[in-house]
């Protein structure tokens, strides 16, 4: 269950999430300075705010990150940040 303005539940990607992920990649590759080949979208938890939040895991040639990508309800994509060293089964949770 999600408590008004929490994150939902762990969801596998939804062709709309994985457009806002690749919207997304440029600002990844750009962050850690690498260029990814491989860029999967693999699941999403996201959180209605004044426009939504997504905290989404990506399978890359270098394993798994987590992304957090901020979609306002006009459709302008921001990314907001993201985390290495993640696993195919570490937790999607806020940051």
């Amino acid at each position: 269950m999600t408590l008004p303005g929490g994150y939902s539940d762990t969801q596998s990607a939804t062709p709309d999430v994985k457009t806002i992920a690749f919207q997304a990649k440029a600002a990844t590759q750009t962050k850690l300075g690498k260029n990814y080949e491989k860029f999967k979208p693999i699941s999403y938890r996201s959180q209605i705010v004044n426009g939504i939040n997504y905290l989404i895991k990506v399978k890359t040639n270098d394993g798994y990150i987590h992304i957090k990508v901020y979609k306002s309800f006009q459709g302008t994509i921001e990314f907001k940040g993201i985390q290495e060293g993640q696993t195919s089964t570490s937790e999607i949770n806020p940051f």
